[in-house]
């Protein structure tokens, strides 16, 4: 049951549970640094907001990793984990 339980939740657990977190970190961060401290000049926001949109990107690339591995190594995982449970 444990092995099955693992193998359902592989591709979740590894990348989209990590990058959903990171993804609101960030946002927060953002929020907290854009608007929380008014006196900035707008070029020092623009390069702040440049900044995450590099880290944005990087999340983004973890996503299609992510989809990439539930899509074509998943199954085959879970046809394995299911073999191995067989009695």
């Amino acid at each position: 049951g444990v092995v099955l339980c693992l193998s359902f939740c592989f591709p979740q657990c590894l990348v989209y549970i990590p990058v959903c977190l990171i993804c609101l970190r960030k946002g927060y961060d953002l929020v907290q640094k854009c608007y929380r401290t008014s006196n900035q000049h707008i070029s020092l926001r623009k390069s702040m907001i440049l900044e995450y949109i590099v880290i944005m990107f990087f999340l983004f690339l973890l996503l299609l990793i992510g989809s990439v591995l539930e899509t074509y190594i998943c199954p085959s995982v879970i046809y394995r984990a299911l073999k191995l449970c067989q009695i």
